[in-house]
C-alpha cells in the first residue's frame, strides 16, 4: 500500500499518533500510581536529635502509614 493510505500516509500517522498516546496514557498511569502511594506515607524529623556527620542521623526519621 502505497500513497496516501500506507504507512507513510494517514496510515502511519494514525498508528504514529495512537502509539504516542498510548505511552502517554501508560506513563501517566504510572505516576499516578506513584504519586498515590507515596501521599499516604509521610515522615517527621526530630531535630533535636540530629548530630553533624553521625550515622545515627537516620534514627532520627521517623515513617508514618495513613490509614485508608
Amino acid at each position: 500500500m502505497n500513497g496516501r493510505f500506507g504507512l507513510n500516509g494517514y496510515t502511519g500517522f494514525i498508528i504514529a499518533v495512537l502509539l504516542v498516546v498510548i505511552g502517554a496514557v501508560i506513563v501517566g498511569w504510572g505516576a499516578i500510581y506513584v504519586q498515590r502511594k507515596n501521599a499516604t506515607d509521610y515522615y517527621t524529623i526530630n531535630t533535636s536529635s540530629l548530630q553533624m556527620k553521625s550515622v545515627d542521623n537516620s534514627k532520627a526519621i521517623t515513617y508514618h502509614k495513613v490509614k485508608e
